[in-house]
């Protein structure tokens, strides 16, 4: 288990599959380039409000959220 900073400083505790996903997260990234295992593990991370998904003409994206700090 890791931990980072949600937007406002919570912590919040993702697993190291999640946490080698957020950290390959540097831009943004299309669905279309990701495989079915990381689309998973992001997927987990935007319910958890860490990575922010963004949907743009047909096409959907991820990105990490942005603190507010």
């Amino acid at each position: 288990m890791k931990t980072i900073e949600q937007p406002g400083g919570i912590p919040v505790f993702i697993s190291v599959q999640e946490n080698h996903c957020y950290e390959n997260l540097l831009e943004r990234k299309c669905k279309d380039d990701l495989n079915e295992r990381e689309l998973y593990l992001i997927q987990s991370l935007v319910n958890k409000n860490v990575v922010k998904k963004i949907v743009e003409n047909n096409k959907v994206f991820y990105e990490r959220m942005k603190g507010s700090l």
